[in-house]
């Protein structure tokens, strides 16, 4: 082929590259992919020009290959994504959502309590559980490792599904949970680095930020074949009922043409027997809670496992900054809480239409 050079090239499929060999004074150049080998050798008679042209092609490429390779996430590897955290060592967790709500959990000991509800008891055994969540994530599945994606998936300073804040041994850790691309997977990313990953060991709704996910909601109880008489205080009057002897329910304030309607008061009894509260707030009482001066409340005599006769008194109290939620206290409980507006107008809302029969409508003839 006289003093021209043989320019060979081969097409990857594996990279979906062109592969080029620079000129050779043998008759055949073979450029292979590390990975593959299938491809066309191309061979071409340059003139410099072209020779300028291809080395151009060729610095092009090789650019492209450096960006696509430096682009991608890190390798994956098989460490806990937390390093060297253990479960036991936090003390504290602070957890937000995407809807600007938070709760902070506190150990104290061995339990752990709502500290902003007078340290209201919390359930220890879940948090033990989603901490261990945490420490079982691994860094097998990265995503991405540039801080722009960060947002995309919901895993920014700004922008995330949740914000976990950990003091473990005084120091302070923060975790982001974002989207789900599919599911039983979430992306998390450690505050202290740019790499996000994708992990099916934990679930967002695991670390809900909202108390009442974290703590046992019944608030008052009471065995409803316990229960020897009820009275219902409000705005529309008072209202007593006894069980008499018979193991009947009766009302003084039933007229002679009015009967209980027994369907209406055993839903009623299931409602006053067992209160589920929406939150705790504390054991200092506020003025502006109004149980001072209760709009209704909910008193029941009853026996106590052992037969002894008692009382239990559920005040009612103004609305919340919400609107939605009522401030109520039990004489049960040191502790105020907050109720739903549903469970409250049972209470707040009962007449006697609340419990009397629907009248038999008069057939004429």
């Amino acid at each position: 082929m006289g003093n021209k050079h043989l320019y060979c090239g081969i097409y990857c499929t594996h990279r979906g590259l062109w592969i080029l060999a620079f000129p050779s004074k043998k008759q055949q150049t073979l450029a292979n992919c590390p990975k593959c080998s299938i491809g066309v050798i191309l061979e071409v008679n340059m003139t410099k020009f072209q020779k300028i042209l291809t080395g151009i092609l060729a610095a092009q490429i090789l650019l492209v290959v450096l960006v696509f390779i430096t682009s991608q996430p890190a390798g994956a590897t098989n460490n806990p994504l937390l390093g060297d955290f253990e479960p036991t060592s936090v003390s504290r967790i602070i957890i937000e959502d995407n809807n600007s709500n938070q709760i902070t959990l506190e150990k104290i000991g061995t339990e752990w309590v709502l500290p902003n509800a007078g340290n209201y008891p919390a359930t220890s055994t879940t948090i033990n559980d989603v901490l261990e969540k945490l420490a079982s994530v691994r860094d097998t599945r990265p995503v991405t490792q540039t801080s722009s994606s960060h947002q995309r998936l919901e895993v920014s300073e700004n922008s995330y599904q949740r914000k976990i804040n950990l003091l473990a041994n005084g120091k302070e850790i923060i975790v982001y949970l974002g989207s789900s691309p599919a599911p039983g997977g979430v992306h998390i990313r450690a505050g202290s680095s740019d790499t996000a990953y994708l992990t099916n060991a934990l679930t967002t709704s695991q670390f809900p930020a909202t108390a009442s996910n974290w703590i046992e909601t019944t608030y008052w109880q009471i065995a409803t074949e316990k229960i020897q008489s009820i009275k219902i205080t409000n705005p529309n009057g008072s209202y007593n009922f006894a069980l008499d002897t018979n193991g009947v329910w009766n009302s003084g304030q039933l007229g002679d043409d009015e009967q209980l309607d027994d369907t209406k008061w055993a839903s009623l009894l299931s409602a006053f027997a067992t209160v589920r509260m929406v939150e705790p707030v504390g054991t200092e009482n506020n003025a502006a809670y109004g149980l001072d001066s209760a709009t209704a409340s909910l008193e029941i005599d009853y026996l106590d496992d052992t037969g002894a006769a008692k009382n239990a008194t559920l005040f009612i109290g103004s609305q919340d900054e919400s609107a939605v939620n009522y401030y109520a206290q039990s004489s049960l409980s040191a502790y105020i809480v907050k109720l739903s507006q549903s469970t409250v107008e049972k209470i707040l809302n009962f007449n006697k239409d609340s419990y009397t029969a629907n009248p038999t409508p008069t057939v004429t003839p």
